[in-house]
């Protein structure tokens, strides 16, 4: 128990008073739970912890010490008030700071567990809290460096992969949206191309990238529907898991994952590409002898250009960042 100590200080704070940290923690599994009364998220996952904790993980030997992140002690108390395990006392905060950093916490509410010996063993338990509730495979161990134990695999995968189902429907109504600026170009450039303007150097941007707007916009879907399936599929959010626990590497299905991502990127290199020839062609390009309208409309076109995916991302911000929350419970 001396780690303890050394690591949370000589006392605890129960609801009703001060407890000896090596008598309180002796031979049990002890969850870090990194929170705050501030933090939403936290207050959601709080009453869920408690539930557990009161109908299953206390009686399987978990004792769980709430370390504060409130910005004062009313807050602390309050918060503290509604939670039946221990806490480091606000004073310490010191010592808060040093758990902080020991066990690289990057966002609250996070749990960690650590053995009696003070050996962390996941930093996933709020995952895990989530997925069995009842404590079914607890104290979760034998995750590795990503704390996801051999029995909760493919229910950690099931969960990762829900991000991707609610995405994918998103990135659809994004893609379809993108297609607009390039059926405009299209329509544009072949009206002008009609006109007296003929066909010169912007006429012939607007035409080329309209088509590949559209080609663009076809094969995109395509492959949307190819890569939300993979990523959204159980198999291999399990693969990944596998891949970075165990170290086993299945060559088809990195395959699969390369092949993926080079035709995402060509694609996105080659949509940037043209866009970019369009700003610079219309910088760098004249009409001589004929009006400005290839101008103003390689000018508004571009801007819809730009315009367009903005929007649609800015839309899509809250639904995606719902769905991740909710991957993570």
């Amino acid at each position: 128990m001396a780690a303890f100590v050394e690591l949370l200080g000589p006392k605890l704070l129960s609801r009703t008073g001060e407890v000896d940290t090596a008598a309180a923690l002796s031979d049990k599994t002890i969850g870090l739970y990194f929170s705050a009364h501030w933090c939403p998220p936290c207050r959601g996952f709080t009453p869920q912890l408690a539930k557990s904790y009161t109908s299953a993980l206390q009686a399987k030997g978990l004792e769980i010490v709430f370390v504060s992140g409130d910005h004062n002690e009313e807050s602390f108390r309050s918060y503290h008030g509604e939670m039946p395990w221990l806490a480091l006392p606000f004073a310490s905060r010191d010592k808060a700071a040093a758990l902080n950093s020991k066990f690289e916490v990057a966002g609250i509410p996070t749990l960690i567990l650590l053995s009696s010996d003070g050996t962390k063993i996941t930093s996933e338990g709020r995952a895990m809290v989530g997925m069995d509730p009842a404590g079914e495979k607890f104290p979760w161990a034998g995750g590795g460096k990503i704390g996801v134990p051999q029995g909760m695999t493919k229910k950690f995968a099931e969960d990762k992969a829900k991000p991707f189902h609610v995405m994918g429907p998103i990135m659809e109504k994004s893609i379809a949206a993108n297609s607009i600026p390039g059926l405009l170009e299209l329509l544009v450039g072949v009206r002008l191309a009609l006109s007296a303007c003929g066909i010169s150097i912007l006429v012939k941007w607007l035409i080329v990238d309209g088509l590949w707007c559209l080609i663009a916009t076809g094969v995109a879907y395509y492959f949307l529907k190819q890569n939300f399936g993979l990523q959204g599929s159980t198999d291999l959010q399990e693969y990944l898991i596998h891949k970075e626990r165990d170290g086993t590497v299945d060559q088809d299905m990195e395959a699969k994952v390369e092949t993926m991502n080079k035709k995402h990127t060509g694609m996105g290199s080659l949509s940037f590409g043209l866009l970019l020839a369009g700003i610079y062609l219309y910088r760098s390009t004249s009409d001589e002898g004929c009006n400005e309208l290839p101008s103003y409309a390689v000018f508004y076109l571009l801007g819809l250009r730009i315009f367009m995916p903005c929007m649609v991302t800015c839309c899509s911000i809250p639904a995606i960042m719902k769905a991740t929350m909710a991957s993570n419970h």
